[in-house]
């Protein structure tokens, strides 16, 4: 009987190993046995843009929460305020001639130009930003070409206040300088990366100046330009039809089969792609916007081949295209909405979601040295009173580190499902919980809990026996000569 509770108990640790770490796994690469076990997904193929950047204010009294009290209490990433990377020079043969560029001013006079070592500057016929080249000259190995922003009549585009900006480019290095706004940028012989220099002084030519980064006007006016063209929906930016989010990152999916019937079909999703696994992952609607306006830019899909609905951007005139750069380069949660108070919660939520994935790492580990233990301790003898309260504590902590994680990471998706789908009438989106991972997470705690239930029964109550023999207690001489003694004396009374 003892044998049998022993094996229990080793089954029971092994399957706490196992679910754990089918929890775990989730969507860590795009694979049809994984990313279905998702954290949380949102399905955004109707969703409102006007209200997700900021063009409309959402109705507190549909509880939204508003643009103008939304900031009070929310803490901002420092990194999520920075600049991001930007447009891929692309000259006009269609060829990369640079991997990144930056948009850290409104200048930005990067010409697509192919930085090769042998000095062809052929192709310096077009330039990022609106701006235009005017002349190019060639001097030995050093390129002067002048351009010029057009004049744009739009009160307080940034635009209008820089005219001409001079630009040098050599084999190894590039500048571009305006009135009062610069951006110093290089190209490595031999590497065609751009890198960048910002929020520092220089001098170049004689000119002396400081970067500068768009303000929340200026991004939400370039925002409203890019909603104004026609048969700009959410493809058009670049969003996939669904999103999830796991432990280790995002994937996109898209809508397959008819789903005419119903606006959200979320056993009708084929995940097409997975961001790169990071372990407790931080989600950053900013990040993943930015991401996909940048892709449309450049003309590229994600995990699916460019068509002209999801490659929007790329298409449009150039106009359109600085409009989708300032918006990229300037994005921030002072430009965009999220539904109920997800906005001033994202980076708590994001923080129980870390701790969530730490537990949950530890209750793996944890059951599979448990299930070790429980192996070696079918040939060891179970006499050992220390040993067995160690066992039983060690089980006791894994099914309190399980229930912990599955608590937390529940009650934060929960939370983040009702805030979207309170709102789904106002947003045009809808998120579901991925039932396998719960599934997972909560079966792991049913097994440790009946670990800790039958160690009870078995250790501290001894239900289950250990096994031995017992046998009845033997008499010693001295004891047997005392019991014949009174036999005879009760005899002869």
């Amino acid at each position: 009987m003892f044998l049998v509770f022993r094996i229990v108990i080793f089954l029971l640790s092994l399957v706490v190993a196992i679910l754990s770490a089918f929890a775990l796994a989730g969507s860590y690469e795009k694979a049809s046995y994984l990313t279905p076990a998702y954290l949380i997904d949102f399905h955004v193929k109707n969703i409102n843009l006007s209200l997700l950047f900021a063009i409309d204010t959402p109705d507190s009294k549909k509880g939204t929460n508003k643009l103008e009290s939304k900031r009070e209490n929310f803490i901002v990433e420092e990194e999520e305020k920075k600049p991001t990377k930007l447009y891929n020079l692309v000259d006009l043969n269609g060829r990369d001639t640079a991997t990144t560029t930056y948009g850290n001013s409104y200048l930005s006079s990067f010409i697509s130009v192919k930085a090769e070592a042998n000095g062809d500057v052929s192709s310096i016929t077009y330039a990022v930003y609106g701006t235009n080249v005017q002349t190019y000259s060639l001097v030995t190995s050093v390129y002067t070409v002048r351009v010029n922003n057009p004049a744009i009549n739009a009160g307080n585009d940034p635009f209008t206040t820089y005219s001409v900006a001079t630009s040098v480019f050599t084999t190894s290095t590039m500048y571009a300088v305006a009135t009062s706004t610069y951006t110093v940028g290089y190209i490595a012989s031999g590497t065609n990366t751009v890198s960048t220099s910002t929020g520092a002084t220089n001098t170049v030519s004689g000119t002396s100046a400081t970067s500068v980064s768009p303000t929340a006007g200026a991004v939400k006016q370039a925002m409203r330009q890019i909603l104004s063209q026609p048969a700009v929906n959410y493809a058009a930016l670049g969003f996939a039809d669904v999103y999830s989010i796991s432990f280790w990152g995002y994937c996109r999916g898209i809508i397959t089969g008819d789903v005419s019937k119903t606006a959200f079909e979320n056993n009708k999703v084929q995940w097409i792609w997975c961001s790169k696994s990071q372990a407790g992952y931080s989600f950053s609607p900013i990040k993943v916007i930015k991401h996909e306006m940048l892709n449309s830019l450049n003309g590229q899909v994600d995990g699916e081949v460019a068509h002209s609905d999801t490659v929007f951007l790329s298409q449009q005139d150039q106009t359109t295209k600085d409009s989708a750069i300032e918006v990229i380069n300037g994005l921030t949660y002072d430009n965009i909405n999220l539904p109920g108070n997800l906005e001033s919660n994202i980076k708590r939520l994001n923080g129980l979601n870390k701790a969530a994935f730490g537990l949950l790492l530890l209750t793996c580990l944890c059951g599979c040295i448990s299930a070790l233990v429980q192996l070696l301790g079918m040939f060891l003898s179970p006499e050992s009173f220390l040993l067995s309260l160690l066992n039983y504590a060690f089980q006791c902590l894994i099914f309190v580190f399980a229930l912990v994680s599955a608590a937390m990471v529940t009650a934060v998706y929960v939370f983040v499902r009702s805030q979207v789908n309170d709102n789904t009438s106002v947003w045009g989106v809808k998120s579901f919980l991925s039932i396998n991972f719960y599934a997972y997470v909560w079966a792991v705690v049913a097994a440790s809990l009946l670990i800790v239930v039958f160690s009870f029964l078995g250790h501290c109550l001894g239900l289950f026996g250990t096994g031995r023999k017992r046998y009845r207690r033997v008499r010693t001489e001295k004891a047997v000569e005392e019991a014949v003694e009174k036999a005879i004396e009760r005899a002869e009374a």
